[in-house]
């Protein structure tokens, strides 16, 4: 990030769920019952067979977790040495941030629901890539898309290898920096080696799961 000064969008299908960007039986019967006022030939599974394939190609994403306080089980999640950080910022920010893309982006929390029961709305392609199953409530995830939907049905191109840099201004993006609460003071002092060196002024803070208790 701080390399190329952007935002950095992976590609949908690159990520390890595989119910990513799919639908469940009940929003198919939902499609279905949509569209028998318009056409007897046409299926909701048929028409989720030949567009989400595609889509989860052209599909880029970027995530974060909405919360109040830091989640040690994030922590333990996503950063499996101590030494790694969070990047703190706002939703506020992050729409501010991207005020320059070049791509269009929408800006949605993910919605967790039973795939066994629930129905997604049918009413646009975005759905499917807002909507997650419960086991991953924890996450509180909310999800940058750039969906590049003509690329997806064109044929024309190969979408890109694992994602995109989108312009983003970082200095709005970031509110500050939270360091890994079990991370090395030498890791710290590296950090503010690297930040120095790429002209940023970001705050460094120590994750306040790393305070001591009274006694």
């Amino acid at each position: 990030m701080l390399e190329h000064g952007r935002l950095f969008f992976s590609r949908l299908d690159r990520f390890d769920d595989p119910f990513e960007g799919s639908v469940n039986q009940p929003t198919i019967e939902l499609l279905d019952e949509a569209l028998k006022p318009y056409s007897a030939q046409t299926s909701g599974r048929l028409v989720f067979e030949q567009t989400l394939p595609k889509l989860r190609k052209w599909t880029m994403v970027n995530c974060w977790h909405m919360n109040d306080f830091e989640s040690a089980a994030m922590w333990k999640l996503y950063a499996v040495l101590d030494r790694a950080i969070a990047v703190q910022s706002t939703y506020g920010r992050l729409r501010e941030s991207l005020k320059d893309a070049t791509e269009s982006i929408f800006i949605g929390k993910i919605n967790y629901i039973s795939y066994e029961a629930d129905r997604m709305p049918v009413r646009n392609m975005f759905h499917p890539f807002l909507h997650k199953r419960r086991s991953f409530e924890h996450e509180r995830e909310l999800r940058a898309i750039v969906q590049f939907t003509e690329d997806a049905f064109k044929n024309e191109k190969e979408p890109p290898e694992d994602g995109i840099w989108v312009n983003c201004d970082l200095d709005i993006l970031v509110e500050h920096i939270c360091v890994s609460p079990s991370s090395p003071k030498w890791f710290r002092e590296l950090l503010q080696q690297i930040l120095k060196r790429y002209g940023r002024a970001f705050t460094l803070q120590q994750s306040s799961l790393a305070a001591k208790p009274l006694f």
